[in-house]
């Protein structure tokens, strides 16, 4: 529930989608709305317009795309002994879900002979998520990653049960699922999957009206993916005693897709993305901006990003690593990750205070974390060109 909470690339898709289809808007019109992440060059949006009809497309509540319209975002920083007043590295995490009763988080303290860890942690969840042991500490923010896409899918013709990809018919895979509800009536219904994924389509009347006849909607998605091993990770850093030791907990790491900084009583700080990336070949240039035809297959995954490929820095030179959101990787990275990153104007933020002194304490990390500044995020979006953001006290 955590991974579908902060995945929202689907729904930006059916924004897209709708803002071309049902607005009149040109696909640069669209990307005028939505320009890319700035440095980043501007991507064609398909045109599939002849598998649509003209009803409404059903965006089941579609959020705001991230970063975009609103100003909600996680931040986290870690500084090396050299930049703070300790002498020893000082960490800190802000990570920002929506306000609910009760708190989707809550803070506990677990020790036994072998463990002594304290932070923050989910109902159900026999561990610490984002905390400390008495030998290293550690905080997320959600990296942003596009790990889903829409594809459209085409019926084989004069067989409902089946769909077209490249080699030819397929059946669905079909099951019953049963909903057993309190004190009411069991919800049974029968879901149909794809190779990419379930077809989201038959779960919203509206969804299905918008696609024309013989046309149904998947959503792939890497969390629905077999061989979660999401659990184990979160035991083994709570009792991680190193960098090498919390790493090799990570690589067990799949969902949702994070951000993690790290520092430890030695001295060191490091940096390390987690969790499933799909892989998009070469053919794919839409690169999960909008829905696609499956039976394609040029828009299919070709597996996951190796963890040893995932971004990540141990000890920089400047000791200092930093995330918000943002985009995390240079040009010079080899795999696509994501288009829709938060807009840079929070990390531009963090990283002024963080220049402002050479050394800083603990109470200038909670300082930087209640700092309240008034931005125009849009600026910082659609212009390329400026130095620095605008922004007043």
């Amino acid at each position: 529930m955590m991974a579908w909470d902060l995945a929202t690339n689907w729904h930006t898709e059916l924004l897209r989608l709708r803002l071309t289809k049902q607005t009149g808007l040109t696909s640069a019109q669209v990307l005028e709305l939505f320009p890319p992440y700035p440095g980043d060059a501007p991507i064609a949006l398909p045109d599939i317009s002849g598998v649509w009809s003209n009803a409404p497309i059903e965006l089941a509540g579609a959020p705001p795309t991230p970063g975009r319209e609103n100003s909600n975002g996680s931040n986290n920083w870690v500084l090396s002994g050299n930049r703070s007043t300790t002498g020893k590295p000082l960490p800190a995490n802000d990570p920002h879900l929506g306000l609910g009763v009760p708190s989707v988080w809550y803070l506990a303290h677990l020790e036994s002979p072998d463990l002594r860890v304290i932070g923050a942690t989910l109902p159900g969840i026999p561990g610490i998520i984002l905390g400390r042991n008495d030998r290293i500490a550690w905080g997320f923010t959600n990296m942003n990653a596009d790990v889903q896409d829409l594809l459209v899918e085409k019926l084989v013709s004069g067989d409902p049960n089946s769909y077209v990809i490249p080699e030819g018919p397929q059946p669905f895979m079909v099951r019953n699922e049963i909903i057993h509800v309190r004190e009411s009536n069991i919800i049974e219904f029968e879901v149909r999957e794809t190779i990419h994924g379930p077809v989201i389509s038959d779960a919203s009347s509206r969804t299905a009206a918008a696609v024309n006849e013989n046309h149904v909607v998947s959503l792939a998605w890497t969390a629905l993916h077999k061989h979660d091993t999401t659990a184990r990770p979160i035991l083994h850093m709570n009792r991680a005693r190193n960098w090498d030791e919390f790493v090799e907990a990570l690589r067990w790491f799949k969902e949702p897709q994070q951000n993690v900084v790290y520092a430890d009583v030695d001295g060191n700080i490091g940096y390390h993305a987690v969790g499933r990336i799909p892989v998009r070949g070469p053919t794919n240039t839409v690169r999960g901006t909008m829905p696609v035809p499956g039976w394609e297959g040029n828009y299919d995954w070709s597996g996951y990003i190796p963890f040893e490929e995932l971004p990540h820095a141990f000890n920089p030179n400047d000791g200092t690593l930093a995330t918000a959101n943002q985009r995390t990787i240079d040009d010079s990275y080899p795999h696509f990750i994501a288009r829709d990153w938060a807009t840079p104007y929070r990390i531009r933020r963090l990283e002024t205070l963080l220049a402002q002194t050479e050394k800083h304490s603990l109470s200038d990390m909670q300082r930087m974390q209640d700092d309240i500044r008034r931005v125009w995020p849009a600026r910082d979006c659609i212009s390329r060109s400026l130095p620095k953001l605008c922004c007043e006290d």
